[in-house]
């Protein structure tokens, strides 16, 4: 897997294209300027993952493209090759969870208050947190009278 790896997030973060057609080579999403940057990098990364399932997708597809560079994935779908599903799906796994994981570190971020279940302020507090995108509970926040 560390082949696919590699060749997926090169180091210019660009998915490996050497079955993609001309016509879908263009194509970009594109994101209000004014979206948090964090927002922004993470809907990036999914989409690159996107764009890595519709290529392998597409090569078997159309399977019969060799490369000159060796065992590409056009030559490896020739072949009926699953590994390559498997590879892909298995980094589009790995990685999902990855950008979840910081999501869910960000939403948890929540600053922990000492107001009490049930009180006004601990209500006024949740909705400030839904607001802000943040989870609702913090596993900091003060559950009973000292």
């Amino acid at each position: 897997m560390a082949d696919v790896q590699q060749s997926f997030f090169a180091q210019d973060n660009q998915p490996q294209t050497d079955a993609v057609e001309p016509s879908h080579a263009a194509r970009r999403t594109r994101f209000e300027a004014n979206l948090d940057p964090r927002l922004r990098g993470w809907l990036m990364r999914a989409t690159r993952l996107h764009a890595h399932i519709c290529s392998v997708v597409r090569v078997y597809a159309r399977p019969g493209k060799v490369s000159r560079t060796g065992d590409s994935y056009a030559s490896r779908a020739a072949r009926g090759d699953q590994t390559l599903l498997f590879d892909c799906m298995r980094l589009v796994g790995d990685e999902g969870h990855a950008i979840a994981d910081e999501i869910l570190a960000e939403m948890d971020a929540a600053k922990p208050t000492a107001a009490l279940p049930g009180t006004k302020d601990k209500v006024e507090e949740m909705r400030r947190r839904a607001l802000r995108g943040e989870s609702l509970f913090s596993p900091r926040d003060k559950r009973t009278p000292l």
